[in-house]
């Protein structure tokens, strides 16, 4: 079932993701933009989306519904669009994965959403409505955080706590570790990381 708070956004989309879905490609709305509006958030800015089209035929797509488009993103595959009022963010979708000699991961082009919903930070960023019919894609529980204190990073299950940091005061703390990084939060922003790989 689609929240009614997402009605109007998704017939909003609905004209770009019946372009897509004609060329065999599907939409979604994706992270920040899902997030704020379960949380009934105002949608004031860009729409930020995730498709399995590569660039160029995001761009092929884009070609005649939008009133501008812009590519300096598509090394990294983000695609920029402008109609109306509306700016649009469209990646396609992105896996990554790890050499035994680097920390860095290798970036590339994915054909699943569940894969680009992976890698993202945390679970409440990495949910997706499929712009077609509003589905939601909530591989890693990003739904069930929301309705709890704070929240937890994604690949490693770890709660917020309430706990006193020396020169920070009281706060909500996470701690995200992956391939030996660290990035702690305290009260919703982030302080930084440190390498833990000792």
């Amino acid at each position: 079932m689609v929240p009614e708070r997402f009605a109007p956004v998704l017939a909003e989309l609905q004209p770009l993701a019946d372009r897509f879905l004609a060329a065999g490609h599907r939409l979604f709305l994706v992270g920040g933009t899902v997030r704020d509006l379960m949380l009934d958030r105002i949608i004031e800015g860009d729409f930020d989306l995730t498709t399995d089209a590569r660039p160029d035929a995001v761009k092929k797509l884009l070609h005649g519904w939008s009133d501008a488009v812009w590519s300096q993103g598509e090394k990294f595959g983000t695609i920029g669009a402008r109609r109306g009022d509306r700016t649009y963010e469209i990646t396609t979708h992105r896996g990554e994965s790890y050499t035994p000699d680097s920390r860095k991961p290798e970036v590339s082009f994915s054909d699943a959403i569940e894969t680009d919903l992976s890698r993202r930070d945390f679970t409440v960023n990495a949910m997706a409505r499929r712009g077609a019919d509003g589905k939601l894609f909530d591989p890693l529980g990003g739904r069930a955080d929301l309705q709890i204190v704070g929240m937890r990073a994604e690949h490693e299950q770890i709660e917020w706590r309430h706990k006193r940091v020396p020169s920070e005061g009281t706060g909500q703390i996470q701690i995200r570790r992956q391939r030996g990084r660290c990035r702690r939060w305290h009260d919703g922003g982030a302080h930084g990381s440190r390498d833990t790989r000792r």
